[in-house]
């Protein structure tokens, strides 16, 4: 799949990019990984090549999409959620750190 994309830089103004992605299903390793919070096993993925942070399910959201969709979702009055939370958190750090793209719209323009 080919992904066109348009951000715009305060300082380096506008940027188009194309990129070609692997479309991946939604129970594939990577996005089980960010989904439960693992971040040692979303950088054993992507440091062995396994994964990409460029890898997206079917409806092209990435695993960046995928666990802030999942972090946008919990409970704070629940000490477990919250933990789930804190876990997220480090797997979204993960992923912008390894360059995820931030302003991917997925196929329903979220």
């Amino acid at each position: 799949m080919l992904v066109l994309s348009l951000a715009f830089s305060k300082y380096e103004g506008p940027e188009m990019l194309l990129r070609v992605v692997r479309v991946r299903p939604i129970d594939d390793p990577l996005f089980v990984s960010v989904r439960r919070g693992d971040v040692e096993m979303t950088r054993m993925l992507l440091n062995t090549g396994k994964a990409s942070v460029l890898d997206v399910t079917s409806l092209n959201r990435s695993a960046l999409f995928v666990s802030l969709s999942y972090l946008s979702g919990l409970d704070y009055t629940n000490f477990n959620q919250y933990a789930l939370d804190y876990s997220q958190l480090g797997v979204v750090k993960l992923l912008l750190d390894e360059g995820a793209d931030t302003h991917q719209v997925d196929d329903t323009a979220q």
